[in-house]
């Protein structure tokens, strides 16, 4: 009787390493000192490039000043930045197509620097804050999860809404690992007028993933909670998101009787749901 082969084992999902294939994103994702020490950086090396094909026929530049290679990077320079102030002019064929070809590259960075800029300007960016651990209060009426967030620029986000995701790993057939993400309820996932301060609570009891779980118990694989905050800007009229990441182990178990400045606010919350 043949023999029936193993079956196969999911492969992992490619990971694209490569920085170069997504220069956009990582554009606008660094600061703004980076961003412009990067540009500064690729204005010179496009200089001294050109510089050095210039060098091949230094004379074919003329009234070069100052003479020798310090004149052609400045002249590399009025080339790429399309000012051209008459003084330094090419002569010859050598220097008019090179000279052509630099104009062309100096126009294309301009164009995408432009763009470059104005995206990250126009970019919505919100400067909503997390605290940095969330609580869990137990008392009498509820044992409740709670995370406060705030909103730093103190103009209104309409129509926020919180969403809270328990994310740990599973071991599933063949032991082969996989994420697996159970969306937590929360009591108030709404505020429509986000202005300042904003508790959402997960009320801890028997549908919750995290009940039974407890301070010093053995906490789900590599869990973390994950928020997720969106809305509109009042001001901008854009859609704006906020996210954090929780370690499991970032959570304080606060335990009944214990003093909480969120105690009494998180127990009414759980009781109206």
């Amino acid at each position: 009787m043949p023999s029936v082969p193993p079956p196969r084992r999911p492969t992992e999902p490619t990971r694209h390493g490569n920085r170069w294939a997504d220069l956009h994103h990582h554009a606008n994702n660094v600061g703004w000192p980076t961003f412009f020490a990067v540009a500064a950086a690729a204005f010179l090396v496009f200089n001294l490039l050109f510089a050095v094909i210039y060098w091949i026929d230094p004379d074919s530049i003329a009234n070069l000043d100052p003479p020798g290679f310090e004149g052609l990077f400045f002249f590399s320079i009025e080339t790429l930045s399309t000012v051209g102030y008459g003084d330094m002019h090419p002569h010859g064929l050598f220097a008019h197509a090179v000279a052509t070809v630099e104009t062309f590259a100096g126009m294309s960075m301009t164009t995408v620097m432009t763009g470059l800029v104005f995206t990250r300007f126009s970019m919505p960016r919100s400067r909503i804050t997390f605290d940095d651990r969330p609580v869990v209060v137990s008392r009498v009426a509820a044992t409740s999860l709670v995370i406060r967030i705030r909103n730093d620029r103190r103009n209104t986000i309409l129509g926020a809404t919180a969403r809270l995701w328990l994310s740990d790993t599973m071991v599933g057939p063949e032991r082969v690992r996989y994420r697996r993400n159970r969306m937590l309820r929360l009591g108030n996932m709404e505020n429509p007028d986000f202005a300042e301060d904003w508790m959402i609570i997960h009320r801890i009891d028997e549908r919750s993933p995290l009940h039974g779980v407890a301070s010093g118990s053995r906490a789900p694989m590599e869990a973390s909670l994950v928020v997720l905050i969106d809305g509109t800007d009042e001001t901008t009229s854009q859609q704006l998101f906020a996210r954090r990441v929780y370690a499991f182990d970032d959570i304080v178990w606060e335990r009944a009787g214990q003093p909480s400045t969120i105690a009494d606010f998180a127990i009414d919350a759980a009781q109206e749901t």
